[in-house]
């Protein structure tokens, strides 16, 4: 028998795994993040704590409650301003994972004297390995992909071999009193919130002009930091255009058609690397890539100067995102990138 800190969120998904371990007779304790709070009906998080009570005593396990909200603006909303400012486009569920979930609250976690902490998200461990989950569409991996291997190893998974509605099944003949709850599509942790209106405050918004390929000006946005490569939502424009770049010194987003080869993209440089193994070991090994959670992968070689080559090129990459590479194989995930400059296919 063990002893597992579930991390309760707001959702199905970490009810069940709460449930299942109670099944094995493993010794459960349940935890709650707060990084974000504010009065405003927009923040989800008195609702999911809430959810998390509801669990936490049906299944009669103690729930601890860890405040992180001053931990979670200095590593990640601080991040996330300070990328937006540059011109890129970060991703905070994925910084989370590694920067507050699978650390501060793994060592708020050994305190208490667990094994592990358990959570719903839908990947796989072996022999301390990150391996994508059943269903590409739902898969988390892509997320956990900048877990080092010591929070690996602190890590256990156990909804990697369900599906989606197999877990709504299994929470439904269980009882549990969130099996119905939707599944969250908001930011995770701040609630049902944009992430350009949450970050209004910090970064200067004013009117300045959408650029045509051909230099014509078409519209007008509020600040070119809050415009990715790729982006067509919020524009105001035809559905075919989409922006290609942005220039947050001159405040100018520049805006092509969907096919245009401007958003496509075949190499793309990358830096802060994180291996998941030796580098040496992947020698031989044909890999696979994506730079975007539901992204099919797509094969791709690297080389030792943080450059990566896709076969086929890839649209609409964005500066700050993360490149997940795995072994083609096995699945296996071998390392995680931040992507810091992209190169035009034609």
């Amino acid at each position: 028998m063990a002893r597992y800190l579930v991390w309760l969120s707001w959702g199905v998904d970490s009810a069940l795994v709460a449930s299942m371990l109670r099944d094995q007779w493993h010794d459960v304790v349940c935890g709650f993040m707060i990084t974000y709070r504010d009065d405003t009906p927009r923040c989800t998080t008195r609702h999911d704590l809430e959810s998390a009570r509801a669990v936490a005593d049906f299944l009669w396990c103690p729930l601890h409650l860890f405040d992180y909200r001053d931990d979670y603006h200095a590593k990640i909303i601080s991040l996330m301003v300070a990328e937006y400012r540059r011109g890129r486009t970060p991703n905070p569920d994925v910084w989370c994972n590694s920067l507050i979930k699978f650390d501060l609250f793994a060592q708020d976690a050994m305190m208490l004297g667990v094994d592990a902490i358990a959570t719903g998200h839908y990947a796989t461990i072996r022999d301390w390995s990150l391996y994508p989950w059943v269903d590409p569409i739902k898969d988390q991996s892509y997320f956990l992909s900048r877990l080092t291997r010591d929070q690996r190893q602190f890590a256990f998974f156990p909804l990697g071999v369900m599906t989606k509605e197999e877990v709504r099944r299994r929470a439904h003949e269980r009882w549990l009193p969130n099996a119905d709850r939707p599944d969250s599509q908001w930011l995770c942790f701040i609630g049902n919130v944009s992430i350009r209106e949450f970050l209004r405050p910090w970064i200067e918004s004013s009117s300045w002009p959408l650029i045509s390929r051909d230099g014509k000006r078409i519209g007008t946005h509020t600040g070119a930091w809050q415009r990715t490569r790729g982006q067509r939502r919020g524009l105001w424009l035809l559905p075919e255009w989409y922006v290609y770049e942005t220039d947050v010194v001159s405040n100018t987003v520049y805006v092509c058609h969907k096919e245009d080869p401007l958003l496509w993209s075949d190499t793309i440089i990358c830096e802060d690397w994180v291996w998941h193994d030796d580098p040496d070991g992947r020698s031989g090994c044909s890999l696979v890539g994506k730079v975007r959670s539901r992204m099919q992968r797509s094969p791709c070689i690297m080389d030792h100067e943080q450059k990566i080559v896709f076969s086929t090129p890839v649209w609409g990459v964005a500066c700050g995102q993360v490149c997940a590479i795995a072994d083609a194989q096995t699945r296996r995930l071998i390392g995680s990138w931040i992507i810091s400059s992209v190169k035009p296919w034609w």
